[in-house]
C-alpha cells in the first residue's frame, strides 16, 4: 500500500539528477535509488511502456500511488483487526477520503479510509461475477447484482434501500451509471442491447436503443458512463465507444481506430474520455470529439504499469484503476484543465 507524491514520467539523466540531489538532500536521494530498484526489479517487457503525454507535450496522468489492502478492523465474524491485501479487484469508485473496491477473488466489498489507511467491509459477495460499484455523494452506494438482474441500492452501513428491476426490459444488466443530479439510474442491457432508465424510486421510466436503428449499433455493452447530456457506452466487439445523446438520437462512435480491446470506462468534467485496453494495457485518453490525446501504462507489474484493467472511476483530480491482475488500485493525478487545442 503505498500513497505518496507522484512519479513524473519526464525523463531525466540519472548521474546528473543523483549529483543535484546529493548536494541538497541526501534523504531524497536515497528514496530516488529505492524508486530505481523498484523500476529495475519489476520493468515490463520493452517497448511495453505507452507515452504519458499528449500530442502538444502536456503530461495528461501522472502516477500517485498504489492501494493493495490495508488494516481490516471489520469484517463479518471478525474478531480482531488484521491485515488483507486485495485479490481481485474488479470495480472501483471513490467520494472524498473513503474509496469502494468490489474484490471479486475474496467476495468482498471493502470501503477503504485514505486518512486512516484502515479497511471496513462493506457487504458479501454472492458468486458470480461483473460486480460494479457507484458511490453516490450522499454516501449510499450502488451495485449491480447481474445474477438478480438487478441495481441495488445500499446505505453507509450496507443495508439494502432499494432495488432497480424491470423483467420486460432488463435481461441482462452489464453496466450502470447515476444521474446526481436527477436520481436516475441508467443500465445498459446485454441481452435486449439498450439502455433502462429508472426513476429514484424504482420503477422503469424508459428505454433508449443506442443509435437507433443506424448501422451503429450495439454488439457487446459492458461499461458505461454519464455526462449532463450524453452517454458512453464501451462496445468491446466492435472495440470502441458509442456516444449517445441523451435527449436526441444523435449518436458518434470514437475509438475506432485506437482501441483493441476496450473494457472500462470514465469521463472527466472536461469531457475528456478515458478508456481502458486491455490488449496493451493501457489508458486510452481521448477528446470530446474523439480524437487521441495520450495512451498511459502498459502491460506489466512495476508503477505505472497494469494488468488488466477492469475498472475507471473518477473522483475530484484522481482517476482510480482496478488493475485487476495485480490485486491494487492505481491511483493517477489528471491534468486539472484541458491540453492545448482542446476545446
Amino acid at each position: 500500500m503505498i500513497e505518496g507524491a507522484p512519479v513524473f514520467a519526464r525523463p531525466v539523466g540519472g548521474t546528473r539528477l543523483i549529483r543535484q540531489i546529493r548536494r541538497r538532500s541526501p534523504v531524497i536521494l536515497w528514496a530516488l535509488l529505492a524508486l530505481c530498484g523498484v523500476l529495475a526489479g519489476c520493468a515490463a517487457p520493452a517497448g511495453a511502456v505507452a507515452d504519458r503525454r499528449g500530442t502538444d507535450g502536456t503530461s495528461l496522468l501522472e502516477s500517485w500511488g498504489d492501494i493493495s489492502g490495508g488494516l481490516l478492523t471489520s469484517d463479518f465474524g471478525q474478531t480482531s483487526p488484521r491485515y488483507v491485501t486485495f485479490v481481485r479487484p474488479t470495480s472501483v469508485a471513490a467520494r472524498g477520503n473513503f474509496v469502494y473496491v468490489v474484490d471479486t477473488g475474496a467476495r468482498r466489498i471493502y470501503r477503504y479510509d485514505r486518512t486512516t489507511r484502515r479497511l471496513t467491509a462493506y457487504t458479501q459477495l454472492a458468486p458470480g461475477a461483473d460486480w460494479e460499484i457507484y458511490a453516490a455523494p450522499d454516501m449510499t452506494v450502488y451495485l449491480s447484482e447481474p445474477a438478480a438482474r438487478r441495481i441495488a441500492h445500499y446505505d453507509w452501513n450496507g443495508m439494502l434501500i432499494n432495488t432497480f428491476s424491470d423483467d420486460a426490459n432488463l435481461g441482462r444488466p452489464t453496466a450502470f451509471a447515476v444521474d446526481e443530479a436527477t436520481g436516475e439510474v441508467l443500465v445498459a442491457d446485454g441481452l435486449y442491447h439498450q439502455v433502462v432508465g429508472f426513476n429514484p424510486l424504482g420503477a422503469a421510466v424508459s428505454v433508449i436503443r443506442p443509435c437507433g436503428a443506424k448501422a451503429v449499433g450495439m454488439d457487446s455493452m459492458t461499461a458505461m458512463a454519464l455526462t449532463r447530456d450524453e452517454i458512453y457506452l464501451v462496445d468491446r466487439i466492435a472495440k470502441r465507444v458509442v456516444v449517445q445523446q441523451r435527449r436526441s438520437a444523435a449518436c458518434r462512435v470514437l475509438g475506432e481506430d485506437d482501441l483493441t480491446d476496450p473494457g472500462a470506462i470514465a469521463v472527466d468534467r472536461f469531457r475528456r474520455v478515458y478508456v481502458g485496453d486491455n490488449y496493451d494495457d493501457t489508458i486510452k485518453v481521448f477528446s470530446p470529439d474523439g480524437r487521441l490525446l495520450a495512451q498511459y501504462g502498459g502491460s506489466g507489474a512495476g508503477p505505472s504499469h497494469f494488468n488488466h484493467i477492469a475498472g475507471l472511476w473518477i473522483d475530484a483530480n484522481v482517476l482510480y484503476v482496478a488493475d485487476s491482475l495485480n490485486g491494487r488500485i492505481g491511483m493517477l493525478l489528471i491534468t486539472p484543465q484541458p491540453t492545448k487545442g482542446e476545446k
